[in-house]
């Protein structure tokens, strides 16, 4: 039993490295999209106990923390930060658990335009969003959508790696 509470840990602190974006000076860092920011411990306490039940499959019950994690980062920040696109995705993942496609569809497109806004078109974390959306296709068997937004993905993947995008702040 020890040993399985020792694997959800690293799964759920693994997983905080989805999208984790900062904020410097008053400017969104999207450069350390791979950081945790612990600045609020209420709503990172959702995101965290939200993880959890995704992992005992509760989905119903962490799309509901998620949702409060939403509300809570809108609040605070404004709906077009890109610390709310990070709960977004964490809220479109609950609800794709789900099968609920078309309404994890939609979060994650608002999330992708979010992080477009914040962070520019060719940051990795338009990047992961756009990953995340194709294999959301996938599973519905919407290939042809599914090859575009992999596509996307890959060529802005192609974009950073060549070094050809400043994509620190926006």
């Amino acid at each position: 039993m020890r040993m399985k509470n020792i694997v959800v840990l690293v799964v759920v602190l693994l997983s905080l490295q989805f999208v984790g974006v900062t904020a410097v000076n008053g400017k969104t860092d999207c450069k350390t999209a791979n950081k945790y920011n612990g600045s609020d411990m209420a709503g990172e306490d959702l995101v965290l106990r939200g993880i959890a039940l995704k992992l005992e499959h509760k989905y119903g019950q962490a799309e509901r923390l998620f949702r409060q994690a939403v509300q809570l980062k809108e609040t605070e920040l404004g709906s077009n930060h890109p610390i709310v696109g990070e709960r977004l995705c964490y809220l479109a993942s609950a609800l794709s658990d789900q099968g609920k496609f078309k309404q994890a569809e939609r979060v994650y497109k608002r999330a992708l335009v979010t992080f477009e806004g914040a962070c520019g078109p060719h940051s990795p974390v338009v990047a992961e969003v756009l990953d995340e959306l194709g294999t959301l296709y996938f599973v519905q068997s919407r290939f042809a959508e599914a090859n575009r937004a992999q596509q996307r993905a890959m060529d802005i993947k192609q974009i950073i790696c060549r070094g050809g995008v400043d994509h620190e702040w926006k």
